[in-house]
């Protein structure tokens, strides 16, 4: 049963349930598979830089093609403040607008 199922039934994911389908989730995207042929190794979805749960959670998936790496992207959006690209021709990429210069 999905999430959306559970949640019109009216029962609530336990955080434990959260977890489990999450990770069930993003491991079967093509983008974790990418991920590990790429790098030998699962990404972090510990990593400090990128909220990879809520971004799950919110619904978004790893939907965009870098023409650099013809890799899968996640949305700039779930970026932390130290993610090493968060800053990219004087974009800043999470709010999508120009740095400012003081």
């Amino acid at each position: 049963m999905s999430e959306a199922d559970r949640i019109k039934r009216g029962q609530q994911l336990t955080g434990a349930m959260r977890e489990q389908m999450f990770q069930e989730g993003i491991k079967g995207t093509d983008w974790y598979k990418e991920f590990i042929a790429k790098h030998g190794e699962q990404p972090n979805l510990e990593d400090p830089n990128y909220n990879y749960r809520e971004a799950w959670e919110a619904g978004v998936r790893p939907n965009v093609r870098d023409p650099g790496d013809q890799m899968l992207h996640w949305s700039s959006q779930f970026k932390g403040p130290n993610h090493p690209n968060r800053f990219v021709d004087g974009i800043d990429t999470i709010t999508g607008k120009p740095i400012e210069n003081d």
